[in-house]
């Protein structure tokens, strides 16, 4: 027992801590394609000792298991408790009580010098009735009176006159002197209020962070909480400006869309991005043994009649093997290699469900092939593509793209990755300059009669492309002939002229012709096919 006496003598009493009610605010955040992970700071004028801080403002769902707190040197960190219920009332923080002070403080002084400006009016209106007053006598008269006294008492109340509106003119201008000179201190005092309304507003929803923590000498600090927010992510965005006319040139402008849903808005954070995925699994799938039998088919046939005979009210006991289910989420499909990190330079404002910030990456250009893809089959005009190689540092991600040629928009596209070295093809919308026909001229059947007779069948397919475009352009045809997997079923086919690459990406019956198609050029591809099988078989 002496150990554990020993112990609690030791250890300071964060419960007898003044309780210090304080705002975390985020000040860094590393966002990956789903989630991220964000460092919130917290201010606090520790007194030597013993402190309690009771910290508001983190999100909602703020998951303790991802919870860590980091405090400079000089301060011990003591327990941390994370209450997401039954919150108790915080006392009013040093911040809170001091902005209510600078406001009563700013009221009480203008007040006194708002009534220093009202007394120098009273001393305007005040010579303002010295003047009707004046006004009044005057209009009297004097009764009984001879021409040189009343034309003397007329001198004298004009005179009287004379200085009090004199009087009032120069109280009222020494007013509005005053009243000018009060500018700042309403200024001041707005500036008050508003700070004081913004603390108000700050919110206290979210939880309660409770620290004891333990300061070897008073005075203020930062301490830093991390957590993971699940309701954030960035995605790759693309402008691929493609230039067509003269030596055609491709400008990929890079950006990042990011966005974040927390519960609290990010006012000032370092942005970091990577595309890390915390979220992964980090083993593989487990694999079970797997347990197999055989049966008689008189013990099968009988089990199936007893399970019909009971009408199927109790079912067979059946030994499940163990199953893992994928808990994994992986939005951006196709990462190779090591994690990618851009941080940017400067602070970022990201309010939380409202905006859909975005960034620049940067630009990159290269020098493309065009040449245009012909699927005569399904449609009638071809496609332009353009191929080119990532000769940069840097992979380029998946993301949505904006494709614009020769500087107008064309499509809505997608980008693969593309790793430093590799080339990709991107499709550029219609080319309606390169006509495609496809037609079947000639089909015949042998063996006249039932159909389940009939055993050959001959197909001619004519193709028909022309180039009705002032350049020439290589051309990708594509069509297909069909294949079989079964001896009993012979197909042939012969091409005219005969295609480039026969079962295109391993894929059976694909065909491709490659060649260029001059300026008002046509080019005709005729395919015939040959199909036989036995007699009694129906062709599918």
């Amino acid at each position: 027992m002496r150990p554990l006496f020993l112990s609690l003598i030791v250890l300071p009493l964060p419960l007898q801590a003044e309780t210090l009610s304080l705002l975390a605010d985020p000040a860094r955040a590393t966002v990956y394609p789903v989630g991220a992970t964000v460092v919130w700071q917290i201010e606090a004028d520790l007194a030597q000792g013993a402190n309690r801080l009771a910290v508001t403002g983190l999100p909602a769902d703020t998951d303790p298991l991802t919870l860590r707190v980091s405090t400079p040197g000089g301060v011990t960190l003591g327990p941390v408790t994370l209450a997401a219920d039954r919150l108790p009332d915080l006392p009013e923080d040093a911040a809170l009580r001091h902005l209510r002070d600078e406001v009563a403080r700013l009221e009480d002084a203008l007040a006194a010098k708002e009534a220093g400006v009202a007394a120098i009016r009273a001393r305007a209106d005040a010579a303002r009735a010295q003047v009707d007053f004046l006004k009044g006598l005057g209009n009297a008269g004097l009764p009984g009176a001879d021409v040189e006294a009343l034309a003397a008492a007329t001198a004298l109340v004009g005179e009287r006159v004379l200085a009090a509106r004199e009087a009032a003119i120069a109280a009222e201008e020494e007013a509005r002197q005053a009243d000018r000179a009060l500018t700042p201190d309403r200024e001041a005092l707005a500036a008050a209020q508003q700070a004081l309304e913004a603390k108000l507003a700050e919110p206290a929803d979210g939880g309660l962070l409770t620290l004891d923590v333990t300061a070897a000498t008073a005075g203020n600090t930062v301490i830093e909480v991390t957590t993971f927010v699940g309701d954030a992510g960035w995605l790759p965005v693309y402008d691929l400006f493609l230039t067509s006319e003269g030596k055609p040139s491709l400008t990929i402008e890079r950006g990042v869309a990011v966005t974040q849903i927390s519960g609290r808005d990010w006012a000032g954070v370092e942005l970091t991005l990577s595309t890390a995925q915390p979220g992964r699994r980090a083993e593989p799938y487990g694999i079970w043994p797997d347990h197999r039998q055989i049966v008689s088919e008189e013990a099968l046939k009988a089990a199936m009649a007893e399970e019909m005979n009971v009408g199927a009210l109790a079912s067979p006991v059946v030994e499940e093997a163990a199953v893992e289910y994928d808990r994994s989420w992986s939005p951006m499909v196709g990462y190779q290699g090591a994690t990618v990190v851009y941080h940017f330079p400067g602070q970022v404002d990201l309010r939380s469900g409202s905006d859909a910030l975005r960034l620049p990456l940067g630009q990159t250009v290269a020098t493309p092939d065009l040449y245009a893809v012909a699927v005569p089959r399904m449609e009638t005009t071809a496609y332009r593509y353009a191929t080119f190689r990532n000769d940069g540092a840097e992979p380029l991600l998946p993301g949505r793209a904006a494709l614009y040629l020769d500087g107008a928009f064309v499509a809505d596209g997608t980008l693969p990755m593309i790793v430093p070295g590799s080339e990709v093809d991107l499709a550029y919308g219609v080319l309606d300059g390169i006509t495609l026909e496809r037609t079947m001229p000639d089909r015949m059947e042998g063996q006249e009669g039932l159909l389940t007779s009939s055993n050959h069948r001959e197909e001619a397919v004519t193709i028909t492309v022309e180039n009705l475009t002032g350049e020439a352009w290589p051309l990708r045809l594509y069509d297909h002939v069909p294949y079989s997997e079964q001896k009993d079923l012979a197909i042939s086919f012969t091409a005219e002229p005969a295609p480039t690459i026969t079962d295109d990406e391993g894929k059976r019956g694909i065909l491709r012709w490659d060649f260029n198609l001059a300026p008002g050029a046509t080019q005709v591809i005729i395919v015939k096919t040959s199909l036989r099988w036995p007699d009694g078989y129906l062709l599918q």
